[in-house]
């Protein structure tokens, strides 16, 4: 299971045995951290679309082979 995955499943554990009703659990959500967390998802993948991970990668094991010294 994933993150996600057992987030949903202990908030519908939480809301089935009564610890919190639906309306508590409503206003747990804050809609800030959706909203950034979705838009860092979209800009991780338009940066792995354009290659940026993978230069980055390159760029920092040239950087690690030289010595500081």
């Amino acid at each position: 299971m994933n993150r996600a995955t057992i987030a949903l499943v202990g908030s519908t554990v939480l809301i089935a045995v009564g610890v919190l009703n639906l309306q508590e659990a409503w206003q747990a959500i804050d809609a800030n951290t959706i909203v950034f967390l979705l838009s860092m998802m979209v800009i991780k993948a338009n940066l792995a679309y354009a290659g940026f991970f993978r230069k980055a990668l390159v760029l920092l094991l040239k950087c690690t082979r030289i010595p500081l010294g």
